[in-house]
């Protein structure tokens, strides 16, 4: 068949049923994409040869790094240990618990036990000179 001698009716079927025929996405698995960033960022290939490559856009690599790097970030940051949060009781319980519980009113301070004196003789003994001890 005599490529020249195609007409332009006969073209446009063609190019409608090509671009009908569309490829679903390829998808990438993460060690995949690992693998392409780590490419990239040990300088083994330009992010535009391996765009090309893989077929995909400056783009969409570019976010690949911004990822990985967010990732790394995230996994390095120490650890923050967080309390855990109480569990919420149903009213019925917390009702219970509540009646059981004693409940808390002014704290008292207990007076120690060297202190038998009450603040007022404290102080006017503290104004008097001590006695010499013989």
């Amino acid at each position: 068949m005599n490529w020249c001698a195609i007409s332009t009716k006969e073209l446009s079927p063609m190019k409608t049923a090509l671009k009908t025929t569309k490829r679903p996405p390829r998808r990438f698995t993460a060690s995949e994409k690992c693998r392409a960033v780590l490419l990239v960022w040990t300088e083994k290939r330009s992010a535009t040869q391996l765009a090309r490559e893989l077929g995909l856009t400056w783009t969409v690599l570019s976010q690949w790094q911004e990822q990985a790097m967010a990732g790394m970030l995230s996994a390095l940051e120490p650890r923050q240990r967080t309390e855990p949060k109480p569990c919420p009781l149903n009213a019925r319980l917390q009702q219970l618990l509540d009646r059981k519980s004693p409940r808390p009113g002014p704290e008292i301070p207990a007076r120690p036990a060297g202190l038998a004196k009450r603040p007022a003789e404290l102080q006017e003994t503290a104004a008097e000179p001590p006695s010499p001890k013989p």
